[in-house]
């Protein structure tokens, strides 16, 4: 009984320590933030979500699909705030 209560004890601490991570990743990415990076919103989204699709792509030839600790979308956002994206458009004709 002493060794299962000392395993419930060890998850509590785990779980607090988790939680205390959590903390300093944003939960969310303000549309302010975006502007300042690319000031159409459409495009910004249309350029992180090729980011994350690449990412996703590689994932899947590395077999690396379920080791991720954050989620594709985010990564992709966050390297495009983060100006480790390159990308150009194409001029209107």
């Amino acid at each position: 009984m002493g060794g299962a209560m000392k395993a419930k004890k060890d998850t509590a601490k785990s779980k607090k320590s988790a939680m205390k991570a959590k903390k300093d990743i944003p939960q969310f990415i303000s549309q302010g933030l975006m502007r300042d990076k690319i000031p159409n919103t459409y495009e910004s989204i249309v350029v992180a979500a090729r980011e994350a699709r690449r990412i996703n792509l590689n994932n899947k030839m590395l077999g690396t699909q379920e080791d991720r600790e954050t989620k594709v979308t985010t990564e992709a956002l966050e390297r495009l705030l983060d100006d480790k994206l390159r990308y150009t458009f194409k001029p209107k004709k």
